[in-house]
C-alpha cells in the first residue's frame, strides 16, 4: 500500500518534470518590462522580464542566460493576478501574468535587450 503511493508519486514528478523542461527559452520570457523604475533597476544590473505564469525560476535563469549570453546571479519573481474589471453589466478579467527580476553578473545594455524582442521593419 505504501510502496504503492511513493511509486504514484514519483511517477506525477516524473510527468511534471516532463512538461516543464520542453519549453524552449524564447517561450518563457515574453516581452521586457521598460518603465522608468526598471530603467533604475537595469544601473544595478537588474532587468525585469515579463514570462509564462508556469515558469520556474531555472527556467527563467537559462532563459536568460541563453538568450543574452550572461551570467545569471539570482531571479526574483512574482505573480499578478488579473484584476476583475466592469463595465456596464459586462464583467471581465484582466490577464494574469508573471514578473520576473532577473540580476546578472557584469554588464548588460538595454538596447540588447529592446532588440531580441522587436519585430522587424517591413521592407
Amino acid at each position: 500500500m505504501q510502496e504503492n503511493k511513493i511509486q504514484e508519486n514519483k511517477n506525477k514528478i516524473e510527468r511534471k518534470m516532463k512538461t516543464i523542461t520542453n519549453i524552449a527559452p524564447e517561450d518563457v520570457i515574453l516581452t521586457p518590462v521598460l518603465t522608468e523604475k526598471s530603467h533604475k533597476l537595469s544601473e544595478k544590473g537588474k532587468f525585469v522580464f515579463i514570462c509564462r505564469i508556469d515558469a520556474t525560476k531555472p527556467q527563467i535563469k537559462r532563459a536568460v542566460e541563453k538568450i543574452f549570453g550572461v551570467k545569471v546571479k539570482k531571479v526574483n519573481t512574482m505573480i499578478y493576478r488579473g484584476k476583475v474589471k466592469r463595465r456596464g453589466i459586462f464583467v471581465g478579467r484582466r490577464p494574469s501574468f508573471k514578473k520576473a527580476i532577473v540580476s546578472i553578473e557584469g554588464q548588460l545594455d538595454i538596447g540588447k535587450i529592446t532588440e531580441k524582442f522587436t519585430l522587424p521593419a517591413n521592407k
